[in-house]
């Protein structure tokens, strides 16, 4: 998991927890890592955790960019997306065109669905 405003590299009070603008995940640096746990604390996820040799952070870095876990998971319980937003804005623009579609062949839009693909349409 891969948060967009991380709290748990905004609570490392030696900022060992860094975004890598390269492949989006946030990675911990292991040098600069005191083992206080305060990122584990915070982690909404629970995907921050303490070694058990070391105690210090681990968690996920998207194996640089291409995750192992996802590209061998046989049941494809774990999935890697690039971006959630591109993937979101696709089904948005799916919902509009049905709406569209809905509103040319003169059908009602059931009550509570009049917004679907709208601009306000919030998830």
């Amino acid at each position: 998991m891969q948060c967009e405003d991380a709290p748990c590299a905004r609570v490392c009070p030696v900022g060992a927890i860094r975004l890598n603008r390269e492949t989006g995940a946030y990675e911990v640096d292991e040098d600069r890592c005191l083992g206080c746990k305060m990122c584990s604390l915070v982690c909404p996820f629970s995907a921050v955790v303490p070694d058990r040799y070391t105690g210090k952070a681990v968690k996920c870095d998207l194996c640089k960019g291409y995750p192992a876990c996802a590209a061998v998971c046989a049941p494809d319980a774990l999935r890697f997306e690039e971006d959630i937003h591109a993937r979101v804005a696709q089904r948005r623009e799916a919902a509009a065109q049905i709406r569209t579609s809905i509103l040319r062949e003169g059908a009602v839009i059931p009550s509570g669905l009049e917004k679907l693909g709208s601009a306000g349409y919030e998830s």
